[in-house]
């Protein structure tokens, strides 16, 4: 609705001024909408789905490493693989192919 309040030059999404002005929205590409007017004229405009993201400081990389060292312990680990074990025995997967 962002994207639309801007290509249509109007500080915010307005349904009804929507309806009166937009035939219709086509998917380009990815990426890349275009717009078709009742008027004939038609506009691109190029979104994103992506969040924007800070990367990690050193320090938290460092804090996050030392956090899963010991939680993967030879009994932890043997534990996870008897439980995915009976896992994939109770349910259908494609690879048995029944």
């Amino acid at each position: 609705m962002e994207i639309t309040a801007q290509v249509m030059g109007t500080p915010e999404f307005d349904g009804d001024a929507f309806r009166e002005r937009v035939d219709h929205i086509t998917m380009v590409e990815s990426g890349k909408l275009e717009y078709t007017f009742l008027d004939g004229h038609t506009q691109e405009a190029e979104y994103s789905t992506e969040k924007p993201s800070h990367p990690w400081s050193e320090e938290q990389r460092a804090k996050f490493k030392e956090s899963v060292k010991g939680s993967y312990t030879p009994e932890r680990r043997k534990a996870m693989s008897e439980h995915m074990k009976k896992v994939r025995s109770e349910k259908h997967w494609a690879s048995k192919r029944k």
